[in-house]
């Protein structure tokens, strides 16, 4: 199998939150054919250099697009069907991207992911990719961003994981759930999930650049809750610098990620 590597978080189980809670979807579980609000909450955001936060913006456009194949890092993983902060996507006509202004700092839009983005019945969309553009001005120049925490000191893009569920029957069988605490983690972090019948398991570590730093399992294992310790380091337990880190865990190729910030 790739590398693969989520930026995604799945935060106990099926909170598919991005970065702690500067965005999130409601409903949690839902697939790309379901109409799904996005929050964001630009407080929580990281604004990148050169731009200015979209707390103050009079205006917050969505720039967005989807992933149709699991591997983040496909050419397919992520922002395909783009639809640009003006609401215009590849294929032409225009939508409105414009999310509504709550409490301060608080913007929602609510949307139908395979009908904004225009993508076929036949692809199936495992996420959505999202950067929020501000603007206070009477000429747009959209100075104003939101992005998210790369836990580093820097920005990245949102990456929100969708069920590919069809039912609710296979819905357990098609989703990993995985959780890690605690953290930030100081010393060790137990990473829980479970099997739903007998699966090939690899729980991985990757750092911010999406280098694999730490093989934890490569193996079969049974049904059932499983709980795998990592100490923080790097193979041969060698030191690993502070900063962000991805868990990837694969059961029979279905892949969930949550990110973890090592802060010794």
């Amino acid at each position: 199998m790739k590398k693969q590597l989520l930026t995604a978080i799945l935060a106990f189980g099926m909170i598919q939150v991005s970065n702690g809670q500067a965005v999130t979807i409601s409903p949690v579980n839902a697939t790309g054919d379901q109409a799904i609000t996005i929050t964001l909450d630009a407080n929580a955001a990281c604004v990148p250099s050169g731009k200015a936060s979209v707390t103050t913006a009079s205006q917050v456009n969505l720039h967005s697009g989807v992933g149709t194949v699991a591997d983040i890092n496909d050419p397919l993983g992520k922002w395909t069907y783009v639809v640009a902060w003006d609401g215009t996507p590849a294929g032409g006509s225009t939508t409105s991207t414009t999310l509504t202004a709550g409490a301060a700092g608080i913007y929602t839009i609510v949307l139908t992911p395979r009908d904004f983005y225009g993508v076929p019945s036949g692809e199936t969309i495992h996420r959505l990719s999202l950067v929020f553009n501000g603007n206070t001005t009477a000429s747009p120049n959209w100075d104003q961003e939101a992005k998210d925490n790369d836990g580093a000191g820097g920005c990245a893009d949102f990456f929100i994981e969708l069920s590919t569920a069809t039912s609710v029957a296979d819905e357990n069988l098609n989703r990993v759930s995985v959780k890690t605490y605690p953290n930030p983690v100081t010393e060790n972090t137990t990473i829980s999930f479970n099997t739903y019948e007998a699966a090939d398991v690899k729980v991985l570590v990757y750092n911010i650049l999406g280098q694999e730093v730490r093989t934890l399992v490569n193996k079969k294992m049974e049904a059932g809750n499983q709980f795998v310790s990592w100490n923080g380091k790097g193979e041969g337990d060698r030191e690993l610098p502070n900063g962000q880190y991805f868990v990837q865990v694969s059961v029979d190729g279905k892949v969930a990620t949550n990110k973890v910030v090592l802060n010794r």
